[in-house]
């Protein structure tokens, strides 16, 4: 039968039964993926560990090279102390998105050894791996 001569429950039917079997597939694949990603996350770990007693900031092997990054985040505790208190009161438009943004607050804590208040800062340190 053509989509276009079914009745309505059949493709209403039909189409509920393929999103479940979709969500049936990613629930397994998620289940599947978990015990490699935990090794990977374990082997991350233990490099991080290796580049601080090191005082690294990469390892190159024959089979591939490590190194490390740093990933920053801004996000807002308190919008009414970022907004009204500080970005209105210094006319730091530069520092809105729909969001603060991240490089003009980064600038600022730079100058400044300080956020804007309201703000959150977070770092933190990860692995990469390239192949050979």
């Amino acid at each position: 039968m053509k989509l276009n001569e079914a009745p309505d429950d059949k493709l209403i039917g039909a189409y509920v039964a393929i999103r479940d079997e979709i969500a049936q597939l990613e629930v397994a694949h998620k289940a599947t993926l978990a015990t490699p990603k935990g090794r990977l996350e374990k082997i991350e770990v233990e490099m991080l560990r290796r580049f601080q007693e090191r005082g690294a900031e990469s390892i190159r092997t024959k089979l591939g090279t490590a190194y490390r990054s740093t990933k920053t985040s801004v996000t807002c505790a308190d919008w009414d102390s970022f907004f009204h208190g500080f970005v209105l009161n210094n006319q730091a438009w530069e520092m809105l998105e729909h969001r603060p943004a991240k490089t003009a607050v980064l600038q600022y804590k730079e100058e400044h050894d300080e956020l804007p208040p309201g703000l959150n800062y977070r770092e933190e340190a990860s692995v990469g791996f390239r192949r050979s």
